[in-house]
């Protein structure tokens, strides 16, 4: 797990610095969504930047909402694996995640981080 939360944290960081070099293409603060708070919860995330100087906000959903709209104001997006979706608590918003996991890999606005998958799931970055 820890590997995992490694991985998404240098990710978040290399986006925000790609942000910090390409001003004019960004927004003021960057935004990571989590379409739901685990299997690591996203302020962890948070508060590793704000002890390293990096400001970013998280978003986490915990009910079905509209998750698109959230995600295209999102920079990342992390979206959990099938089997994470079975070993946590069942959020109402996990039986949305694999229609979401589709309308991402269909959008043009959205391209994989990586093409790795683990507990934390796939990474996604706007643009």
């Amino acid at each position: 797990m820890w590997t995992e939360y490694d991985g998404v944290y240098r990710l978040l960081r290399d986006v925000f610095a790609g942000q910090q070099e390409n001003p004019g293409s960004a927004s003021p603060t960057l935004l990571a969504y989590f379409p739901r708070p685990a299997p690591v919860a996203p302020v962890a995330y948070k508060f590793r930047g704000l002890g390293e100087g990096l400001d970013f906000e998280v978003e986490e959903t915990e009910y079905p909402h509209d998750v698109e709209d959230v995600a295209n104001r999102a920079a990342l997006i992390v979206v959990p694996d099938d089997e994470s979706l079975k070993s946590i608590y069942p959020y109402p918003v996990n039986k949305l995640i694999p229609a979401f996991r589709a309308w991402l890999n269909q959008s043009t606005n959205f391209k994989p981080a990586s093409n790795t998958t683990g507990p934390c799931g796939r990474l996604y970055c706007h643009g």
